[in-house]
């Protein structure tokens, strides 16, 4: 079993992690979307281990299933779905990634 970590130890996993965002947004400009390559991916982009490790916690805090899928339907973290059914849990990905190619046509 995992050792939850103490309060200071969140409370400095938080700093560390607001600190990161300023310096992220200190670098970025807007970019447009024909600056992007076409053959990029979200992997490329995000720190997969460290979603999957803040998302983990999340589950171990609140028994809450999370999923991050890219575009293509990919599944870049999913936390907790062995506890359902295999059937159920596909099927809810397969929703969410219809709902996100939905939200691309708005």
């Amino acid at each position: 079993m995992i050792d939850k970590p103490t309060y200071e130890e969140w409370e400095q996993r938080v700093k560390d992690l607001e600190q990161e965002n300023r310096q992220l947004l200190e670098k970025c400009t807007e970019i447009e979307p024909e600056m992007i390559p076409e053959d990029m991916d979200l992997k490329s982009i995000i720190n997969v281990d460290e979603i999957q490790s803040i998302l983990d916690d999340f589950y171990y805090l609140t028994n809450m299933v999370t999923a991050v899928l890219d575009m293509n339907g990919e599944v870049i973290e999913a936390t907790g779905w062995q506890m359902m059914n295999p059937e159920l849990s596909s099927g809810v990905l397969r929703f969410w990634y219809g709902l996100g190619i939905g939200l691309q046509d708005l």
